[in-house]
């Protein structure tokens, strides 16, 4: 079960944008502003990763929180030098890494980063897996309403 934060404030939106160096996709946006974010609540809340045949289990998806561990600015500032251009951090999930999203022309979808290479098929030369197209159909995956 997702547990929302209260929604984001526009500003708090445009002052990342500014940051990151580029627009959010409308559905992530709206996201943020209605939700700023959330936990989930259910050690079920989880998504088969279909093209490695894994279980992920989410812990958040990060807002603008006070809280450092849940503040998608303190996630991008720390990754910023290891991040490809348009790519952000958006949410963690249990020993299976890092949720990001990235919006190049080139790779536009959902993902998982195995940055630690939990998963036994991860290698520091392949640990990005592709999880959805947009944010819409990883919202759906994960049931958030």
């Amino acid at each position: 079960m997702f547990e929302k934060f209260t929604g984001a404030d526009k500003n708090f939106l445009n002052g990342f944008e500014q940051l990151i160096g580029f627009e959010l996709p409308a559905d992530y946006s709206n996201f943020l502003l209605n939700t700023n974010g959330g936990t989930f609540k259910e050690l079920e809340d989880s998504f088969l990763l279909k093209n490695i045949g894994e279980q992920i289990f989410i812990d958040c998806l990060f807002g603008f929180r006070e809280e450092r561990s849940l503040n998608l600015c303190n996630w991008y500032k720390e990754y910023e030098l290891e991040l490809p251009q348009n790519t952000i951090i958006i949410g963690n999930t249990y020993g299976a890494g890092l949720i990001i999203l990235i919006w190049d022309e080139n790779a536009k979808g959902v993902y998982l980063w195995d940055d630690s290479l939990e998963l036994e098929q991860s290698t520091e030369e392949c640990c990005t897996y592709k999880i959805t197209e947009t944010f819409e159909d990883f919202m759906n995956l994960l049931n958030i309403n």
